[in-house]
């Protein structure tokens, strides 16, 4: 090649992935506060602004899967607690993944591959998502890609520091996330396609003790620390696998459906066309084998564990979802030029509406609804949110609107003291906030029955992932019915 076409080229290239760095950030950090923290949000909060002591009782005893991320966080809310600030670190690492699988898809596949995963990482819906989360899953994805990225070096390389930074790095997505375990299943898998004879089996060994010797206080965490962390999952169906890829879009149901699809569609162009090649070990089928195993081997084995116990969650299996969309910019890169844009037109402005949407849709509105019921709150007020550990959510945002405006003192009731000890309270209103999570919902209706039949009217809100009623008109004694 003549080296002004090649200086060209090279020049093309890095203006290419400013351009979809700069979009991707632009993405990421606008709107950053328009949604409410949502539950588990809130406990990354409290936990990163709580003291040392608290910090350890919990990382050690409740919140071990993601301590990485809380440590790292703890230093970040020196500097603001607000939504727009605590999720920014999330948005950074969502920056970076943009860049490093860039590199890696550059050195796995070529430069057409990289700006086209590139592209189609920065505008899915699901990664901007969670890069505006004040949860791990932003800065797990960036630490599996750089895992995949010096996996690749230490197979290709035979110096020890890509080795080293491979098991340095891996521990850390460990600490992440404990899910992160399922990318060192996938990543020896891929090993499956490389021949023998280019195996480093020393490096490897080397590496793999190193993170095995990290993992053990994970491992000691998990056998002592069983307090029921996984009770609310449910039993993997099907339906919920299907689901997945709905989860991997991003988007709503309309829009997911169509995502989806087309992206299942390239998924098994790519696998179709590497298909002659995965049936006989090759340094090339191993380069096709890393994605594939990357996108199902995490998924697949949380299928088979939760055949005895489940675990399949969705968020948790967002360790594929740089393999899953490295996967589809395979079945993308094998359409010609013009079939290549038009069909990455649908996909980023279909994606891009389901971004615009997401911006304003929270999961759970607590700063809706404390809100609500601070501005109307009167002296005498009493307070029940159900379930217990939404109280904590509550006084969290309540907290915050305190700090400018002085409200009147709630007498709160505790809903673990049970329906009829509530519905004994001879306060003039109470409030009842619901936060009924699918798996402890069942009382919800009793607790909203009984304070109906003790007073004369409710108004009712709804909010995004949380309901208040507010009841008042006590009826006298008399007028409630007696029990035969």
């Amino acid at each position: 090649m003549h080296p002004d076409r090649k200086n060209h080229d090279v020049r093309a290239a890095r203006l290419r992935l400013v351009a979809i760095v700069v979009l991707a950030a632009v993405l990421r950090v606008i709107f950053l506060g328009a949604r409410s923290f949502w539950g588990d949000e809130i406990v990354s909060v409290k936990l990163a602004m709580g003291d040392w002591h608290g910090f350890t009782y919990w990382i050690l005893r409740r919140e071990a899967n993601m301590a990485l991320y809380y440590l790292a966080l703890k230093g970040w809310v020196r500097f603001g607690d607000g939504e727009a600030w605590v999720r920014l670190f999330s948005a950074v690492f969502g920056i970076l993944s943009i860049a490093a699988i860039y590199v890696l898809a550059r050195r796995l596949q070529g430069e057409r591959t990289a700006w086209i995963v590139a592209l189609v990482t920065a505008t899915n819906a699901c990664a901007v998502q969670f890069s505006q989360e004040a949860r791990s899953y932003s800065l797990l994805m960036f630490l599996v890609v750089l895992s995949y990225y010096y996996f690749i070096r230490t197979l290709e390389e035979e110096s020890l520091w890509p080795a080293a930074l491979y098991a340095v790095v891996s521990a850390c997505a460990l600490y992440t996330h404990f899910f992160a375990a399922l990318i060192i299943f996938a990543q020896l898998a891929s090993l499956l396609w490389l021949p023998s004879k280019e195996l480093p089996v020393r490096r490897l060994a080397a590496a793999y003790f190193a993170i095995a010797i990290a993992a053990i206080p994970i491992g000691a965490y998990i056998l002592r620390n069983d307090v029921g962390q996984l009770y609310w999952v449910q039993p993997v169906t099907a339906a919920e696998v299907y689901k997945l890829f709905i989860f991997f879009a991003g988007a709503s149901k309309a829009v997911a459906a169509v995502l989806s699809v087309l992206s299942l569609v390239l998924c098994a162009l790519a696998v179709v066309t590497f298909s002659t090649k995965l049936r006989q070990r090759s340094e090339e089928s191993w380069r096709f084998g890393l994605v594939l195993s990357w996108a199902v081997v995490p998924p697949l084995v949380a299928v088979l564990v939760s055949l005895h116990k489940p675990v399949f969650v969705h968020r948790y299996l967002l360790i594929s979802l740089p393999g899953y969309l490295l996967l589809v910019a395979l079945g993308l890169g094998r359409l010609k030029r013009k079939a290549l844009v038009a069909t990455l037109i649908v996909v980023v402005a279909l994606s891009g509406v389901s971004i615009a949407q997401g911006y304003f849709r929270p999961v759970e509105d607590w700063r809706g609804a404390v809100d609500y019921v601070l501005k109307d709150s009167q002296p005498g007020d009493a307070l029940l949110v159900y379930i217990p550990y939404g109280t904590n959510n509550f006084n969290f945002y309540a907290r915050r609107l305190e700090r400018t405006e002085k409200h009147p003192p709630f007498t709160y009731l505790d809903s673990m003291m049970g329906v009829s000890h509530v519905a004994a309270v001879n306060s003039p209103r109470i409030w009842l906030v619901l936060y009924p999570s699918p798996h402890v919902a069942e009382l919800a209706p009793q607790f909203e029955s009984a304070l109906a039949m003790r007073y004369r009217s409710e108004q009712r809100r709804d909010f995004k992932g949380v309901s208040v009623i507010l009841f008042s008109g006590l009826k006298p004694p008399s007028s409630l019915p007696q029990a035969k």
